[in-house]
């Protein structure tokens, strides 16, 4: 995706057919990384993915789901508890973002998600 000269890359967008390497590269070379964070987001491939954010020195940015109807929904204690140890610091250090849909708010929240991507250092 293009937004603004901003470059974001989307592991889902693969189809289901994601490549260890070429995860890893999508990381290295992103400015950031964003964990969004649902039910089952520690069951997979992501715990690979914080730790090369972790080694590359990468920003890491946190959203979470917000709408209780959805599957991916949990309590964010359960979001604390089902993090590895290296991943629990960063619910201390980071304000997650709710992720919105609604139109009226979704684009706030696309805003100022860019806003603090140009900001991650």
């Amino acid at each position: 995706l293009q937004n603004r000269g901003l470059r974001v890359w989307i592991d889902q967008e693969a189809e289901g057919n994601l490549a260890e390497d070429e995860m890893k590269q999508g990381i290295r070379e992103s400015k950031c990384y964003v964990l969004f964070l649902s039910k089952t987001v520690f069951d997979g491939a992501v715990i690979m993915e914080l730790e090369t954010a972790r080694q590359e020195e990468k920003p890491i940015l946190v959203v979470h789901e917000s709408d209780p109807n959805r599957p991916g929904f949990a309590n964010f204690s359960a979001y604390i508890d089902a993090a590895p140890a290296s991943a629990k610091h960063l619910f201390k250090e980071k304000e997650s973002m709710p992720f919105q849909r609604r139109r009226y708010l979704a684009e706030a929240f696309y805003k100022e998600l860019i806003e603090r991507i140009r900001a991650a250092r």
